[in-house]
Order: structure tokens, then sequence, then C-alpha cells
């Protein structure tokens, strides 16, 4: 009479077995969506590239945000972009990402006279002039991105620093924008002389 009794406990240790391997995996199963719906950083980083560019005379003044990044590859062919600069930099998911780049020059500020039979000597003052770009990133998902962008350039209007009234343009742009990656954006730009254009693009 004993074999009844060992066989039902073998078939109900058998069927609770079955139901707590099923309550083992319905849990990793919530284990694992939860942790995707908390924003878990994605491992591989994303490129950031900036464009900044001038037109000839006013190309750009007429066109809307679309249209200029559509003829941007047409008037890079036809010789239209004046000082264009193209930085590149990677960010990871939920971090910040900071470079620059630059250089120092020395400009005419002035002439200090010298007493009778010297020559004048100049004076001159260093600057530094260049790009930086401050960026934080966070996967949107769907293929978008929000972007955090600080985005500042300082550069000489004439290359020649010989001359007393140097002029040096600046430009600061700061701004947040979701991307769809790949996409090409426009930050920003004037159409005043000189004019100025900065664009956008965020890829994986």
């Amino acid at each position: 009479m004993r074999f009844p009794f060992i066989m039902l406990a073998g078939l109900l240790l058998s069927l609770a077995s079955g139901v707590l391997a099923v309550g083992q995996d319905d849990q990793g199963d919530g284990t694992q969506e939860a942790s995707e719906g908390t924003g878990k950083a994605n491992d591989r980083p994303y490129s950031i590239e900036i464009i900044e560019f001038q037109l000839d005379a006013s190309d750009g003044a007429d066109l809307s945000s679309d249209e200029l990044i559509a003829s941007f590859p047409q008037m890079k062919r036809d010789g239209k972009l004046k000082r264009a600069e193209t930085i590149r930099f990677f960010v990871s998911d939920q971090r910040v990402s900071f470079v620059t780049f630059g250089k120092e020059i020395s400009l005419p500020t002035g002439v200090q006279s010298a007493g009778p039979g010297q020559s004048a000597a100049r004076q001159v003052t260093q600057f530094e002039i260049g790009t930086t770009a401050e960026a934080k990133l966070v996967s949107a998902g769907k293929g978008q991105v929000s972007l955090m962008l600080a985005y500042r350039s300082s550069r000489l209007a004439d290359e020649s620093t010989d001359s007393p009234g140097v002029v040096i343009l600046s430009n600061t742009m700061e701004t947040e924008l979701v991307f769809e990656l790949g996409k090409t954006r426009l930050l920003g730009g004037t159409s005043a002389n000189p004019n100025m254009y900065v664009l956008v693009t965020v890829s994986q």
C-alpha cells in the first residue's frame, strides 16, 4: 500500500516544482521589463557632428531651415560655402561630453611712443579663439534622442592680424532639441553680414 502513497507524493512534488518554476519565470520577465522602463543607459556612444559655415552674399537669406539643409550639399559642391568648419565628438547616453578646439593669437592693440630718435613699439595682446561644445544626450527611443547642446565659437573676420582694426566674430547657442538619428537639423543662423549658419547631426 505504500506505492500509491509514494506515487501520489511524487506527483504532488512534481506539480509544486512546476508551479514554482513558472512563478520564477514570470518574476524574471517582470524584472527585465522593469529594468527596461527605468531608462537604463545605452552603452553604445553617439556621434555628434557640428558644421558652422558662411555663404557667399545672401544665398541663404530667403531659404527655410529645410531648404537650407537640402541645398547644403549642392552649395558645397558649387563652392558657395565660406569658412566652413566641422567638429565631431562622441557622447554616451545620459552623459555629458565637452570639447574645445582653439589657438592663441597676438593682435596689435596700440603703439607705444618712444623718445626722440627711437622707434615706436607696437603693443600686442593675446587672444584665444576657437570652438567649444558641451552636450548632454538622453535616448528617447524609436531612433530619437534629446540633446542639450551649448555651442560657442570665435574666429577672425579676416585672417590677417596685422591690421589695427581686427574684428573677431563670436557666436553662442544653447538649446535642447529632439533629433532623429542621422537627420540633420539647423541649430541656428543669421543672414546678417557676415552671415553664419550651424548644422547638427546625431548618429550612432
